[in-house]
């Protein structure tokens, strides 16, 4: 989102390990994001964002990238195993990585969205691997392996999914975090003054 469309902005510092940086609302429709700040290689930042809900189902599963590699590597029926066991140089010759390359360019003022991952367990050698696989996001994903990223949020649509990919991906020092909890946590801060005291009902 622009910032000529955004209304209000807070900083969060609750979520240090999620990579969660800030919660605004849009000016025109009041729908309330979060948006996460990835470190990447030589200092630099790439930035995406999550619409939060008080109905939604969706969760935040921060990913660990060797756990995301080596899962996505493990994906026997991968659409682009050239990029899922392939490396820097094969993702930056992608014939999409330039429009990642300019979604991100954007940097805060413009949130690139989060992917879209899934992950299951398969058997290798009798014992229980992780194979992941997306709905959308690879070019995404790819972008952010290639200039350095060690930690990623991604979205998952329920609680089960997050399990999952957080046992198959997830970094250690964190949990899923659920998108309602985030909006409830966050909406009596940004939202327009007449519309909190709705955020406030449904809390009690």
């Amino acid at each position: 989102m622009t910032p000529d469309l955004i209304s209000k902005h807070i900083d969060v510092k609750d979520y240090p390990q999620h990579l969660l940086e800030g919660v605004f609302s849009c000016r025109f429709n009041d729908t309330i994001y979060c948006r996460f700040k990835i470190p990447l290689r030589q200092g630099k930042f790439a930035f995406m964002e999550q619409a939060l809900s008080d109905t939604s189902e969706s969760h935040i599963v921060i990913a660990d990238r060797h756990r995301l590699l080596s899962a996505w590597r493990n994906n026997p029926n991968s659409i682009v195993p050239e990029l899922s066991r392939g490396d820097e140089s094969a993702w930056r010759r992608d014939r999409k990585f330039h429009e990642a390359e300019k979604g991100f360019s954007h940097g805060a003022g413009n949130p690139v969205p989060l992917a879209d991952p899934h992950c299951r367990f398969i058997l290798e050698r009798g014992l229980p691997v992780p194979a992941l696989s997306f709905t959308n996001g690879i070019t995404r994903t790819i972008w952010l392996l290639a200039n350095g990223a060690e930690r990623l949020p991604v979205h998952t649509y329920n609680h089960r999914d997050a399990q999952l990919l957080q046992r198959g991906i997830g970094h250690r020092s964190t949990s899923p975090v659920a998108v309602q909890t985030l909006f409830f946590q966050y909406a009596g801060a940004v939202l327009p003054r007449h519309l909190r005291y709705k955020v406030e009902s449904k809390k009690h």
